[in-house]
């Protein structure tokens, strides 16, 4: 018995540059998180060696007090001085140590870097969207895409990425009723 579908389309492959786009932005995401680790640590490092508030150390990392405190809990930094102490006036002037100077560099490269790998990938999707004539559905469906289908939709809006339509086949009956 004939029918009147149409073939099945062949299934979407994601392009070269979009799994090279989208792998280099998850090493660069981990690498992220293991140099902010570092910097957490530069900063319960410097907590327990230079002996000074919390609220002092605040003062020069990209962290609030209550942060740096949470930091100083979690890497098991003892007493902790208060900013009131008695001898608060005679103590010298806080200046970050090169270790936490270093990490925090290191931190905010990584940051810029990862930020950088995020819009080539974000453009990666776009260029796959445009090439491969497919909805935001249907990428949303990758495995290796990470975004929602709504995400994917305001990629393809900020790139100027014409609408892609879902395939759908129709069988004879529906054609024959309108």
């Amino acid at each position: 018995m004939p029918t009147d579908h149409a073939p099945a389309a062949p299934p979407y492959e994601p392009s070269a540059a979009l799994t090279g786009a989208l792998e280099a932005w998850a090493k660069s995401v981990d690498k992220e998180a293991e140099l902010r680790h570092a910097a957490r640590k530069a900063v319960a490092d410097d907590l327990r060696e230079a002996r000074v508030p919390v609220a002092e150390i605040a003062e020069h990392v990209p962290w609030t007090p209550a942060t740096v405190h949470g930091i100083a809990n979690e890497y098991g930094v003892g007493d902790l001085i208060r900013a009131n102490a008695a001898n608060a006036s005679e103590r010298p002037a806080y200046k970050p140590s090169p270790a936490l100077a270093a990490a925090l560099k290191a931190w905010a490269d990584s940051v810029g870097n990862e930020e950088t790998l995020r819009k080539a990938a974000r453009g990666a999707v776009a260029d796959d969207l445009r090439a491969a004539m497919i909805s935001n559905s249907e990428m949303a469906e990758v495995p290796a895409v990470p975004w929602t289908e709504e995400t994917i939709r305001v990629i393809a809006k900020e790139h100027g990425v014409p609408g892609g339509r879902r395939r759908k086949t129709r069988t004879l009956r529906s054609k024959l009723a309108g």
